[in-house]
């Protein structure tokens, strides 16, 4: 049974070869998005990396902007930990198996935290 977020959720996510399966709702910034997976609604923070935040101008908006071009509408996220706000951490890979977090590293975008 596929598991998207707009169906009934199954007993377990499909998981990809990176992670699970999970839907990008919104890019906020260089390394916070909103993610569906299967029915759940989720705050994600890029692991590892120290990216500009939006006020930090122009480079802030630069390197979100590049990140919404390396995500398309589904990735596979692999959870590494949560944050005391909940929102989680983690890894974040393309549908062609491509490491997004690195992808923001080698186009100058972010530094390894």
């Amino acid at each position: 049974m596929d598991c998207m977020p707009t169906g009934d959720a199954p007993e377990s996510p499909p998981i990809t070869q990176q992670g699970e399966l999970c839907v990008i709702e919104s890019v906020y910034d260089s390394d916070t998005m909103w993610v569906s997976c299967c029915v759940k609604r989720e705050q994600v923070r890029l692991y590892c990396i120290d990216a500009p935040e939006l006020q930090q101008k122009p480079w802030g908006k630069n390197a979100r902007d590049y990140l919404r071009t390396v995500l398309t509408d589904h990735v596979g996220v692999e959870r590494i930990s949560s944050e005391q706000d909940g929102r989680r951490v983690a890894q974040l890979f393309t549908m062609d198996g491509n490491d997004a977090n690195l992808e923001l590293i080698r186009a100058g975008h972010a530094v390894v935290d």
